[in-house]
């Protein structure tokens, strides 16, 4: 994805839980190739988040960059694999 300069965001459909690769690796591995992960955004909420950020102008690193800050508390503040994703997308970090 990131080499052909796409944002691909991790999302799922189920009711509770988030989108967070379960190790080290895999998390690693998805982040190099460009796919962000939506946490626990709902999958609508994701979908309005990118049409949001897009119709904003920015690109599509801007926007994964921005995919993973909670702007109004769509993503629950409370995981540091967050915090970690954020400081690895070079984003600002949440408040929590």
């Amino acid at each position: 994805a990131k080499k052909s300069g796409l944002l691909v965001v991790a999302t799922s459909q189920c009711v509770r839980g988030s989108v967070i690769p379960a190790t080290k690796a895999l998390t690693s591995w998805l982040y190099t190739i460009g796919i962000v992960p939506a946490h626990d955004m709902t999958t609508e909420a994701t979908c309005a988040k990118l049409a949001y950020l897009f119709g904003k102008g920015l690109s599509p690193q801007q926007v994964a960059a921005a995919m993973v800050v909670s702007l109004r508390g769509e993503i629950t503040p409370t995981s540091t694999a967050l915090s970690k994703a954020e400081m690895r997308l070079g984003a600002r970090p949440s408040k929590l």
